[in-house]
């Protein structure tokens, strides 16, 4: 299967997958990080130059570039979806905290379209 994320999602995955190595059943998610590593350090890289060096290039690689990866397996599949609705706990608990009403509008809307990336996943697995 394949699974799409914009830029900005990806990135949210992929640093929660480094915090959180040993979360999910099994492995956890250590084996999508090696799996994925390639794609993640050329996308960071890509990232760090173009916020050093185009601050309005990196802004939009993050919001309207997509990663794409091939040939995921089903099990990693789960688990990436499982890892971004625990992203979107993680940002409720955030929200319900307290915080300044524009923080609260961006991570009301990341959240939104992390459960809808989660869900698309999840849809391509029926």
């Amino acid at each position: 299967m394949k699974i799409e994320l914009t830029i900005w999602q990806f990135v949210r995955l992929m640093v929660f997958i480094e915090e959180h190595p040993d979360t999910g059943g099994g492995d956890g998610l250590a084996p999508l990080l090696q799996e994925w590593q390639d794609i993640w350090q050329a996308v960071d890289q890509d990232l760090e130059d173009l916020a050093d060096n185009d601050f309005e290039a990196y802004a939009d690689m993050m919001m309207d570039e997509s990663v794409v990866i091939d040939d995921v397996a089903s099990n990693h599949a789960i688990a990436a979806a499982d890892a971004l609705v625990e992203i979107t706990k993680m940002m409720q608990g955030m929200i319900d905290s307290g915080t300044d009403e524009e923080n609260k509008e961006n991570l009301e809307f990341e959240k939104s379209e992390l459960l809808r990336a989660a869900n698309n996943i999840r849809n391509q697995l029926q």
